[in-house]
C-alpha cells in the first residue's frame, strides 16, 4: 500500500452498441483475458494468476454486461452493469467521459472514450495469505480504467 502498482490486463472482445448520438443507447457485453496480466514484474503476474488472485487456470476471463446508462453532463454518463471476477458478480457503476465525436476511418466508423470505477478486491475472492491480508501490504480497493476505442466495421464492398 505504499506505492500504486499498474497493469494491464489482456485482450478485450465483445459488442458495444452505441448509435452516436444518445449515450442512453449505449450496452456493453465484454468479456477480458486475465491469463496476459502484465504488471511488469514476472513473480507479482505469476502471483495475481494464481489460485490466491484471479486464479486463470479456473476463471480465465472477467466479464461486464451492461444493465442501464445514466447521462450526466456534457455527454459523460454512468454505465450500469455486472462485473464478473472469479465467479462472483457484483453491480459497479463506471464513470464514461463523452465519447469522442464518431468518425470515419481506414476500418470503418470509430469512437472512443474512457471509463474509471473502484472495486474492493476481496468482495471477488482476490485474497492472499493471511500473513499479507493481516497486515497493510496490499490495498482492498483496485481502480480500474478502461480506454477503448469502439468501431464498427464498413460492409463489404465498400471503402471509406
Amino acid at each position: 500500500m505504499s506505492a500504486t502498482v499498474r497493469g494491464q490486463l489482456g485482450r478485450m472482445t465483445g459488442t458495444v452498441e452505441y448509435d452516436g448520438k444518445d449515450v442512453r443507447s449505449v450496452k456493453a457485453d465484454v468479456t477480458i483475458d486475465v491469463r496476459a496480466i502484465n504488471t511488469q514484474n514476472s513473480q507479482r503476474d505469476q502471483d495475481l494468476r494464481g489460485s490466491d488472485f484471479f486464479d486463470t487456470a479456473k476463471y480465465p476471463t472477467i466479464t461486464f454486461k451492461s444493465k442501464r446508462v445514466d447521462p450526466g453532463a456534457e455527454g459523460a454518463f454512468k454505465l450500469i452493469g455486472d462485473l464478473t471476477i472469479r465467479g462472483t458478480t457484483r453491480e459497479v457503476t463506471l464513470d464514461v467521459e463523452a465519447p469522442a465525436p464518431v468518425t470515419k476511418g481506414l476500418r470503418g466508423m470509430v469512437t472512443g472514450t474512457t471509463a474509471t470505477t473502484r472495486v474492493k478486491r476481496l468482495e471477488y475472492g482476490l485474497k492472499y495469505n493471511s500473513m499479507v491480508e493481516a497486515g497493510p501490504v496490499v490495498g482492498d480497493e483496485v481502480t480500474i480504467t478502461i480506454d477503448i476505442e469502439i468501431g464498427r466495421p464498413s460492409p463489404p464492398g465498400i471503402v471509406q
